[in-house]
């Protein structure tokens, strides 16, 4: 239905209206209604008084003269014989005498093309037999006031209904007031990532029962997060000693087994080195979320260690006819961002491998860092197949990965996720394109604006 669409605020406000419009049309009828009998009634008054001198007089009609009355007054006098004695009805009407006189007595309407009239017929009875007396009045006048009162009563069921939803929307509005807050509140938590709960109004309503209710959800929340990173961490770090040791075995067995065995001593060590980078990269990972926010660093810092991560990819990549390129601007600009020197390196060095594993044996990666004012951004992108875009959405997600056809990536599925948790940590944003030829990774760092680059004696790196 389109009621289950609108908002709660949008629904009570429709039903108020639509209540608010019932009840005064029902109030507008029922005293249209009650105004129409008071002009009724006083039209049959005014019709019985124009008469009264006639049907007074009784017995005297068939002696007395009949003299018109003065005004406005519209009577018609008809003796027992049918004939018109005196009149002084609209022409309109004077066609109608036979049936005034042939009908029963009593009030009536008779309506012509421009005209509507109230009559009342009254008997009198004398000794010559029963005479008829006939008085008539327009009902423009009434009319013109029910028109008139219809009006103001539509224009004021408008007006009270519209008021009446306006105060609801108003009220309602402010009714919600503390659950938007809260929901804002909760958003707010949620993009910071931070471990503060939801503040609980000092009054106690539906709403503050319903932060407490989030709170506690909220809390369990945090409570199991944080004892599955602490889980992942320990299995990490239980595990670096006995795969170590593991490696070792296999390098010297490798050495002392059979050559038709060989091969499968190979494959084992290949799949130690994997389980070890998953376990470097879970580790990793478990510290940037353990200690989010930590470390800051100048623009001259990330320009340096861009510089250090570069020549770390060029020396992984030396065995393929891969380029590996870069450019810096902006590294004087003042302020620090969020981050460590250190973590931005490995953010690019992720970046660039997750490059260099796509491309394969040949490509191009260009990595552009620059700082501007308010922010630093760094674009790493290649001219490999680049991402599905079913893929793009879960591209974050925790061993993630997308192999385009005719590569051989065997990766963990944990760099993008490293590189965004610790993008996030810092406050800052990641965007991917696969729109174009190959990849292209935007990394976007806010700097703060109270403080200045520490150059530390860096030097502007050189392509």
């Amino acid at each position: 239905m389109i009621l289950n669409r609108l908002s709660i605020r949008a629904r009570i406000t429709l039903g108020t209206f639509l209540v608010a419009l019932i009840f005064f049309a029902g109030t507008a009828v029922a005293l249209q209604a009650q105004v129409g009998g008071i002009l009724d009634r006083a039209t049959l008054k005014l019709l019985a008084s124009d008469s009264a001198n006639f049907v007074s007089a009784g017995i005297k009609l068939p002696s007395m003269a009949l003299e018109a009355p003065g005004g406005d007054q519209r009577v018609a006098v008809i003796d027992p014989a049918g004939i018109l004695r005196l009149t002084t009805l609209p022409v309109a009407l004077e066609g109608q005498i036979a049936s005034f006189s042939g009908g029963p007595a009593g009030a009536r309407s008779f309506s012509t093309p421009n005209y509507r009239y109230a009559i009342l017929v009254s008997r009198v009875a004398t000794s010559a037999g029963t005479w008829t007396v006939v008085s008539a009045r327009s009902e423009a006048a009434n009319q013109l006031v029910l028109n008139g009162l219809t009006t103001g009563l539509a224009w004021g069921l408008a007006g009270l209904s519209l008021l009446f939803a306006l105060v609801s929307w108003l009220l309602t509005g402010a009714a919600l007031a503390p659950v938007t807050q809260l929901r804002r509140s909760a958003d707010t938590l949620l993009m910071s990532r931070s471990v503060a709960l939801l503040e609980v109004g000092p009054a106690r309503d539906e709403v503050s029962e319903l932060a407490t209710t989030l709170n506690n959800l909220i809390s369990g929340l945090h409570d199991s997060a944080a004892r599955e990173k602490q889980l992942v961490s320990d299995a990490s770090h239980e595990l670096r000693t006995p795969l170590a040791i593991l490696q070792a075995r296999l390098e010297l067995l490798q050495r002392a087994v059979p050559p038709q065995y060989r091969a499968d001593v190979s494959a084992a060590e290949a799949a130690v080195r994997r389980l070890t980078a998953l376990v470097a990269d879970l580790l990793e990972l478990s510290r940037i979320e353990a200690s989010a926010g930590a470390g800051s660093a100048s623009a001259a810092q990330l320009a340096a260690a861009l510089v250090d991560s570069v020549d770390r990819s060029r020396f992984a990549g030396s065995t393929t006819s891969i380029i590996i390129d870069y450019d810096v601007s902006g590294f004087g600009v003042g302020g620090v961002v969020g981050m460590s020197a250190d973590t931005f390196g490995r953010i690019a060095d992720n970046l660039a491998k997750n490059s260099i594993a796509a491309l394969g044996d040949t490509g191009v990666i260009t990595l552009v860092l620059h700082a501007g004012a308010g922010e630093v951004t760094l674009v790493v992108q290649d001219d490999g197949p680049g991402m599905s875009a079913d893929f793009l959405s879960r591209a974050f997600d925790r061993f993630a990965r997308d192999v385009p056809a005719g590569t051989s990536q065997h990766g963990t599925g944990l760099g993008l996720s490293i590189v965004h948790a610790a993008v996030v940590a810092a406050g800052g944003s990641v965007e991917l394109d696969s729109r174009g030829q190959g990849l292209k990774v935007s990394v976007k760092l806010p700097l703060a604006p109270d403080a200045t680059d520490r150059l530390d004696g860096a030097e502007r790196p050189m392509p």
